[in-house]
């Protein structure tokens, strides 16, 4: 038997040594029944941030690198809450670059929702497969890049017939915020998954990033919330602490989530749109209430509340709906007349 298989069946944490066994054994033989018994036993025991803090750490020298100098953030989440919302955090990474703050949008397409990142992106007219060598130019010129998780992570790609064949949620739905390929040093991570808060952010302690903050709301959105409070996990170096959000801590009405429900990528697209134009009150405030939190994290606001005045304002100046505008045009090699 697999030594870390055995380990798992007893209910027992893996060492280092140990998770990155497993994780050889799964990218490397992921149709051997072995490999589907570790991702059982591991998802069944639960997963720990020692373990995903190695797991990442031994799986992103093998992605595809991205050399991108300075600060910036990620606005990647873990997915899988159900509540078939519109794209979130996406619209919420298009803002944030509106405020001035870099973003280094690490995502996929649909999984388990009906609208992945790239999906709504593409709808929106955004090319979402740029080599990575443009991409730290055309972060410079438009201010949020995306990285698409399959491009950057090939050396996954073959465990992606055995996760859909099991079907439940797994340690590599946890790994993804954990795994953008630029190595963010600043992240605002949804779960959800309320197990995963604790997980997340004692993963994220472990890796040396400058400040991340996961969060759910207690209505179960990866996301902050407006229906009620946010739990939050505020991991800064070594430290991790408890905070929660209310919509009233933001100076922001109360949003029932079922408001901000979109039936696929050409709903959240002409949501997003909107609300850029700041037709959609509902959708632009659950908006502005992540990126507040995310201007936060990332340095650019004293308080998560000063940060959503922030997003207000690049909203209703246009700000965020040029970025968007911009990010479409991008060409690196434009023709005579075109828009680069």
């Amino acid at each position: 038997m697999h030594p870390s298989l055995r380990t798992l069946i007893q209910g027992c944490d893996l060492d280092a040594e140990g998770t990155r066994a497993a994780i050889d054994q799964l990218i490397q033989f992921p149709d051997d029944p072995v490999s589907a018994a570790i991702l059982t036993a591991w998802t069944c025991k639960g997963e720990t941030g020692d373990e995903l803090a190695v797991a990442a750490a031994h799986l992103l020298p093998k992605s595809i690198p991205l050399s991108i100098g300075g600060d910036f953030i990620d606005t990647c989440g873990t997915g899988g809450d159900g509540m078939e919302t519109f794209n979130i955090s996406t619209a919420t990474a298009i803002v944030v670059a509106g405020c001035g703050v870099r973003v280094v949008k690490h995502g996929n397409r649909a999984a388990s929702s009906r609208s992945g990142s790239a999906d709504v992106l593409a709808t929106l007219g955004i090319r979402t497969d740029w080599p990575a060598d443009l991409l730290p130019r055309q972060l410079e010129e438009v201010g949020v890049v995306f990285c698409l998780a399959p491009q950057f992570h090939p050396v996954l790609a073959g465990i992606g017939p055995l996760r859909r064949k099991l079907g439940f949620r797994s340690l590599f739905n946890a790994l993804g915020p954990l795994m953008n390929p630029a190595r963010s040093p600043r992240q605002v991570i949804g779960v959800g998954q309320a197990k995963w808060l604790d997980t997340l952010a004692g993963a994220a302690s472990r890796l040396g990033k400058m400040k991340v903050t996961v969060i759910r709301g207690d209505d179960g959105l990866d996301e902050v919330t407006l229906s009620g409070p946010t739990a939050v996990k505020v991991v800064e170096g070594s430290t991790v602490r408890d905070m929660r959000i209310t919509p009233a801590d933001l100076g922001l009405q109360r949003v029932e989530t079922s408001a901000l429900a979109a039936g696929g990528p050409a709903e959240s697209a002409q949501r997003i749109e909107a609300l850029l134009r700041c037709q959609d009150e509902s959708a632009e405030a659950i908006v502005a209430a992540n990126t507040g939190l995310a201007l936060w994290t990332a340095g650019k606001a004293e308080t998560p509340r000063q940060g959503v005045d922030i997003a207000r304002h690049a909203l209703e100046s246009g700000a965020a709906l040029k970025v968007l505008e911009r990010w479409r045009s991008w060409n690196p090699d434009p023709g005579p007349g075109e828009p680069r």
